[in-house]
């Protein structure tokens, strides 16, 4: 199926003020999740921030970093692309492979 348009496509992208500071707390989250460094992760999320885990359950971040670096051991983030709104939303995500 083929689709034709006759009129050019038309994009509206709003970002957020802070697109490219969400971008680097995502950048910063994968590097200090790679190196396994609890306070580095901790310090990104909110005083009374919690995880939500479908392994460990709900709990505050450095607990919970932690335990995933005792149980990870060595680890090498492989970062696939870095997406923030273009609807001038706050948000950002990371699309990684955790090796």
């Amino acid at each position: 199926m083929a689709l034709i348009l006759n009129q050019p496509m038309r994009h509206t992208m709003t970002l957020h003020p802070d697109a490219a500071r969400h971008a680097e707390t995502i950048r910063r989250y994968l590097a200090c999740l790679e190196a396994s460094d609890v306070a580095g992760l901790t310090a990104l999320f909110a005083p009374d921030a919690e995880v939500d885990s479908p392994f460990l359950g709900r709990m505050r971040p450095e607990p919970f970093f932690t335990k995933v670096r005792d149980a990870s051991g060595q680890s090498r983030i492989e970062t696939h692309d870095i997406l923030v709104s273009a609807a001038g939303h706050a948000r950002a995500t990371g699309y990684f492979t955790y090796h």
